[in-house]
């Protein structure tokens, strides 16, 4: 997965006395709907690493080595052509993915739920911030999956997240080809995303 796309919790407080809830928000109002946008746990690509709850009640992803020995594992991964997290429950604690009992391991995508408690729920999302500018050498010389011609020092390219294959994307009159596509041509299900985003957020936590 290229490092342009980054998985993120979103993270969803719930009522105390509604524990099989799914996503409802905690008393007093809704979280996440200050300016910044929402209330986020990021997720490190670069290795496994363990959900903890701070003394300050906020979750946060830290090395194994310095969580607890029942702390829930992810990690990134690709599976096909999308990204995904492996979750791990660990030492017989085990976490409900959507609502249910999860098995002991898991993968998670975008728009699931990991629920840590019963007042306590992330959201997955991943956070895109689009690759778009002259080729690396790597690029230079490859084919554009949408036009199919080459690549060269002087294009302009869009870099999918998902495959690393480069599109032109030189503005109008010129070859422009990522914005002729709405998923990229060469891995057929990332979609293109020309601006820095999520990929989803949970409507309630982020709009007045």
């Amino acid at each position: 997965m290229a490092a342009s796309h980054k998985f993120r919790f979103v993270i969803d407080r719930l009522c105390a006395d509604a524990p099989d809830a799914v996503s409802r928000p905690a008393r007093g109002g809704r979280v996440g709907r200050e300016r910044a946008g929402p209330e986020v746990v990021d997720v490190p690509a670069d290795g496994p690493s363990c959900l903890v709850v701070g003394q300050d009640g906020k979750p946060r992803c830290v090395r194994p080595a310095d969580a607890p020995a029942d702390a829930p594992l992810v990690e990134p991964v690709t599976a096909g052509s999308q990204p995904e997290l492996v979750l791990v429950s660990r030492a017989g604690r085990r976490v409900r993915v959507n609502g249910q009992p999860a098995p002991l391991v898991a993968l998670v995508g975008d728009r699931d739920q990991v629920q840590l408690s019963e007042d306590l729920i992330l959201h997955v999302t991943t956070y895109h911030e689009p690759r778009i500018g002259p080729p690396s050498d790597k690029e230079v010389g490859r084919t554009c999956p949408v036009c199919r011609t080459v690549i060269t020092p002087q294009s302009t390219v869009y870099v999918c997240w998902c495959c690393g294959a480069p599109m032109h994307l030189e503005g109008e009159g010129r070859l422009d080809c990522a914005r002729v596509v709405s998923e990229c041509a060469n891995c057929r299900g990332a979609k293109v995303l020309l601006k820095s985003q999520y990929t989803s957020l949970p409507e309630d936590l982020v709009h007045e």
